[in-house]
Order: structure tokens, then C-alpha cells, then sequence
């Protein structure tokens, strides 16, 4: 795998060589610069030399998979990486098929544009946490499960701590969650993490008594 740094031949240089003959000079993947350009070698390559690669397309590749709880659908490069990329919820390499396991292995990817960050169902499932009264919240901790494959994405999840967005009442009584919504986002380590957006946590509510003592 080679980051794309820039064209081989300059068009200021030789547009007519420029626009009939695609050469790229390649260099080691950066995070946060090579997402989505990016080329894989399709033969060793020499420093300095010029050789073909993938830069679209079917093609077989390596692959750094971590563990085999989440069924991750891409691969995209990782920071200084040039041997392999790594599976991840998003990227610009469809994983088409790959040997199975952990650990670096042969799988075969679509290269395409890099995929935007989605929203997903999730289920939640309480695993701790207490309930809030009139003076303090509630403090609910969930197990987070993909909803079409039932992995677990995470477990124990505070849905108000950081990087999550849920925002509970400061006070009061408040019936746990079921389901939501997430996303995963770059966790700045060059792995990703969950953050869960919406959950359907809601207020517990009684109907107020009347004067005369009904409802």
C-alpha cells in the first residue's frame, strides 16, 4: 500500500505526457491524508522505480483484522502502514471476501471512494447503572448490539460520557433504553470508536391528580 502524493509528471511540466500516460508517486500511508488515496502494488515496486498498481478495482489485498466480535464491511489504510490495510466500519476498500480469523491475512476488496461516516441501528441492553429520583439523575450503563448481526459493539456503555451525545434530565425517573442510534468515528489512535447518538431512553411520567382526586 502507497499514499498518493502527488502526479509523476507535472501538466505544467508536459500536459500532452500528463494526460496520456497515469503515473503517481507513491509514499507511506498518513492517517487523516491518504483515506481513500491510496494505491495497492499489484508487483514489487522499487524505490524510485515505476511499476503497476490498483488505484480501483477488484484486487487481493492483506488485511489487519483486530477480532473477529464486529463483521467489519471495509479496510482503509493505517498510519505508516505498508505491508496490509486494516478492516473498519467505514473506508474506501470493500471487503469482499477475506480468509477468516485474526491477524494480517489475504482477503479480496472493491477499491472505490471513501465511504462517508453512517448512522446505524443499534439494540441496548441494561447492564448497570441506577435510577435518578428528585435529586439526581439516572445513571443507566447499556450493552450496545448491531441490530442486523447481533454483534456487541460495546459493553457497559455510559450513553452521557464522552464520545457519546446522549443528554439525560438532571433530576427524575427515567425508563431505560431499548434501541438508538450510532455512529463510529476515527478515535485518534488509528482504530475507531462508538458514539452513540440517539437512544429511546425516556422521562418517566405519572398524570397529575386533580382537585377532586381523579385523574
Amino acid at each position: 500500500m502507497l499514499g498518493i502524493d502527488s502526479p509523476l509528471i507535472d501538466p505544467a511540466d508536459n500536459e500532452d505526457e500528463f494526460k496520456n500516460r497515469v503515473a503517481l508517486v507513491g509514499v507511506t500511508p498518513a492517517a487523516d491524508t491518504h483515506e481513500g488515496k491510496f494505491v495497492v502494488l499489484a508487483e514489487p515496486i522499487a524505490s524510485g522505480k515505476i511499476g503497476r498498481a490498483y488505484a480501483a478495482g477488484v484486487c487481493p489485498v492483506k488485511v489487519d483484522v483486530p477480532d473477529e466480535d464486529h463483521e467489519y464491511p471495509f479496510a482503509e489504510i493505517a498510519e505508516g502502514v505498508t505491508d496490509n490495510l486494516k478492516v473498519s466500519y467505514y473506508g474506501s476498500a470493500a471487503v469482499l471476501w477475506r480468509e477468516g480469523g485474526t491477524g494480517v491475512q489475504w482477503a479480496v476488496v472493491r477499491l472505490g471512494k471513501l465511504m462517508p461516516m453512517h448512522v446505524f441501528p443499534v439494540d441496548l441492553t441494561l447492564v448497570g447503572g441506577s435510577q435518578g429520583d428528585e435529586a439526581n439523575p439516572a445513571t443507566w450503563t447499556y450493552d450496545v448490539t448491531d441490530v442486523v448481526t447481533g454483534d456487541t459493539l460495546a459493553t457497559a456503555v455510559d450513553p452521557t460520557a464522552s464520545p457519546h451525545k446522549w443528554q439525560r434530565p438532571s433530576i427524575g425517573w427515567m425508563i431505560p433504553a431499548t434501541f438508538g442510534y450510532a455512529h463510529c468515528q476515527p478515535d485518534g489512535y488509528g482504530g475507531w470508536e462508538l458514539v452513540l447518538g440517539w437512544i429511546n431512553e425516556t422521562v418517566d411520567q405519572e398524570a397529575c391528580e386533580t382537585s377532586n382526586g381523579s385523574a
